[in-house]
């Protein structure tokens, strides 16, 4: 009698152990790899001594994406353009323009036409200079320098050719109000074209608002462009078509 039930004992272990190892493969289990599989001669040691040859090839549409290089990005040129205020002296325009053929080749141009409360001088009142690049190296300013210029995705009245030549795009906040300004930056040395003051220290011919004359004593007098007039208004700003 005990031997019988040693045997049924027996038999429902090899059930319950069959059923287990059923759910485990269906449950996506995989047995344990053989160290040698039939029909096979190759050891694991000689497998992982396998050429680099042998291993498979990229796929095509991970090669186009690692070999591929986009075309360089076309910067945008905008303009902004102060209008005049006939009730100050002198005033007319004043508009700075930048325009790109390449971030190596590019132009900053200012001009400014007296309208209003012109004072006569023999140079005129109107101003009109370039600050060019060619090639990544600047022609006007500082003539040599390296320069190349990207542009903001986010805000594009924002550029950067260096860190004496550019534009940015400021959050001004005060206490009754929050704006915002396009504010340019150039060269302390851009002072193309700005006619001298007269010999005597007159002020006849002083009539660029946006131009400083420093004088020194014994010094000619040093021109240079006055950063402060070189913000517009986005609204005063426009991109190119």
């Amino acid at each position: 009698m005990s031997r019988m039930f040693a045997r049924g004992s027996l038999g429902a272990l090899a059930v319950v152990l069959a059923a287990f190892g059923c759910t485990r493969v269906r449950d996506g289990g995989a047995p344990a790899p053989a160290s040698h599989r039939p029909g096979s001669s190759a050891t694991g040691a000689q497998r992982d001594s396998a050429p680099a040859s042998e291993a498979p090839p990229i796929a095509n549409g991970a090669a186009a994406a690692r070999d591929f290089i986009g075309p360089p990005v076309k910067l945008r040129g905008f303009r902004c353009t102060r209008p005049p205020h006939p009730t100050k002296s002198p005033e007319g325009p004043l508009t700075l323009h930048f325009v790109a053929t390449s971030p190596t080749d590019f132009t900053f141009h200012l001009e400014f036409h007296c309208l209003f409360n012109c004072r006569p001088c023999s140079s005129g009142c109107d101003y009109s200079a370039d600050l060019r690049a060619e090639g990544g190296v600047l022609r006007d300013g500082f003539p040599g320098l390296h320069v190349r210029c990207t542009q903001s995705p986010e805000e594009p009245f924002a550029v950067s050719c260096g860190p004496l030549i550019g534009s940015d795009v400021e959050i001004v906040v005060t206490a009754q109000s929050t704006s915002r300004l396009v504010r340019f930056t150039l060269p302390p040395t851009f002072d193309l074209g700005i006619p001298d003051l007269p010999s005597d220290g007159g002020a006849s011919c002083a009539c660029l608002p946006f131009v400083k004359y420093d004088r020194t004593e014994g010094a000619p007098t040093r021109k240079s462009i006055d950063l402060n007039y070189l913000q517009f208004p986005p609204e005063a700003c426009k991109l190119d078509p």
